[in-house]
């Protein structure tokens, strides 16, 4: 899976079987607010969107970003794996 970084759209993206799948971003300072996971319906219980989160975690580490899980599922994702805890930017 070859997931590309669109910077200028702020999203990440990736085409499998021709269909594309991504997820999207508003980036604030040193803030990623991620908004949007989208995976068609043809391909989804592959792991994909998980794909797509951990590409925005590796981005985020990298540049030392702090992420806003508005998406519902990037949310759960977070729910799911605290190790990334440290990421999340405190909005409280």
């Amino acid at each position: 899976m070859e997931i590309k970084h669109d910077l200028d759209n702020q999203k990440f993206s990736i085409i499998i079987d021709g269909l594309e799948s991504h997820i999207e971003y508003v980036k604030n300072n040193r803030v990623l607010n991620v908004v949007h996971t989208y995976v068609p319906s043809l391909l989804r219980g592959r792991g994909i969107a998980a794909k797509l989160v951990e590409a925005v975690i590796e981005y985020a580490k990298r540049n030392d970003f702090k992420i806003i899980p508005s998406c519902s599922y990037v949310k759960s994702y977070f729910d799911r794996h605290s190790e990334y805890k440290g990421l999340l930017y405190n909005t409280g």
